[in-house]
Order: structure tokens, then C-alpha cells, then sequence
């Protein structure tokens, strides 16, 4: 995300802590990385 979106890691991790980041794996894990981050940035308004 941080890459493609040109977000500085130091902002994501404002918004999503590690801890909610792991809750959030078990449903994502299956998902494309794409979709995965799409998915991400609505849920945390990036």
C-alpha cells in the first residue's frame, strides 16, 4: 500500500495498528493483494 499509494508506512501505521492489522489477515489472507488493499483503504479512509 505504501508503494502503490505513495502513503508513508508512518501514516498507515497511525490509522491501522499492527495489533488490528493481524485481526483483520484472517479475512484478507485469501483475497489478491489488490483487492486486500482496496479493501483496506475504505475501511481506514486512506
Amino acid at each position: 500500500m505504501q508503494w502503490k499509494y505513495n502513503i508513508p508506512s508512518s501514516d498507515i501505521v497511525k490509522k491501522i495498528k499492527p495489533e488490528e492489522l493481524y485481526s483483520k489477515y484472517y479475512p484478507l489472507h485469501e483475497a489478491s493483494v489488490e483487492n486486500g488493499i482496496d479493501k483496506l483503504r475504505v475501511i481506514y479512509d486512506f
